[in-house]
């Protein structure tokens, strides 16, 4: 479930986040739990041991997560402001950064965490193939792209971890590479992106529990004042 707000509204449903939002300066690490040495050996022959939320409802988080990056985001918007011409290329370099996003934010949530980064990237695959039959692509060239955009998503969450644990010269060489392709030659955009990253990775992914329900805050990308509230489970 997704709705969208403005911040003075976001401050009046949930006014015990207006110090939260004003104040953090980088998301929150969980310290990292304790896993016992069956839990490690199964999970490395890659099963899943227990875990704190039922994983159905994390599946369900994880392609609501997922929508949000491809419904609610102003794809228009990137593709005046960077430049990009409007095609299924353009669209997924855009839509692989917001993922990547959501992975560096779920991450942080231990096993459960890492467990929804699986499903959301799945999510994001079964989108990728659907589209690519929905235009047309016979399925040879729909595997070949595949292949080629697995590669580009992959070397992309290398370059954008690099980014955001770096400099802004870093992050702005990743966004050079993953997002403009190589092509971007105005200082403005790759300053313009660069702080649209920072600010969603370092305030903007903020976990918030309201009346027993779990939500994630997203600020919009080209309007600060708008917060979108996603509701995970």
């Amino acid at each position: 479930m997704c709705s969208t707000r403005t911040r003075e509204d976001a401050f009046t449903f949930f006014p015990h986040l207006v110090r939260q939002l004003c104040n953090v300066k980088e998301t929150r690490q969980h310290a990292e739990e304790e896993v016992g040495a069956f839990t490690k050996l199964i999970e490395a022959m890659g099963f899943t041991g227990t875990l704190k939320y039922n994983k159905w409802k994390i599946k369900i988080a994880a392609l609501r997560m997922y929508t949000c990056c491809v419904e609610r985001i102003n794809y228009d918007d990137f593709f005046d402001k960077c430049s990009l011409p409007d095609t299924l290329n353009s669209w997924f370099l855009v839509a692989q950064l917001h993922v990547w996003m959501c992975l560096v934010r779920m991450r942080q949530e231990g096993r459960e965490g890492k467990y929804m980064c699986r499903y959301i990237v799945h999510s994001m695959w079964e989108d990728v193939e659907q589209r690519s039959k929905i235009m047309g692509i016979d399925a040879s060239h729909r595997k070949e792209g595949l292949k080629s955009m697995t590669e580009t998503f992959y070397a992309a969450i290398f370059g954008y971890d690099e980014g955001i644990l770096s400099d802004d010269g870093v992050l702005a060489a990743a966004l050079w590479r993953n997002l403009f392709n190589c092509e971007c030659d105005d200082p403005r955009q790759l300053e313009l992106m660069v702080g649209y990253v920072r600010k969603q990775v370092s305030s903007a992914l903020i976990y918030i529990i309201y009346d027993g329900e779990i939500f994630i805050i997203f600020l919009q990308l080209c309007d600060p004042d708008v917060c979108l509230f996603v509701m995970l489970f």
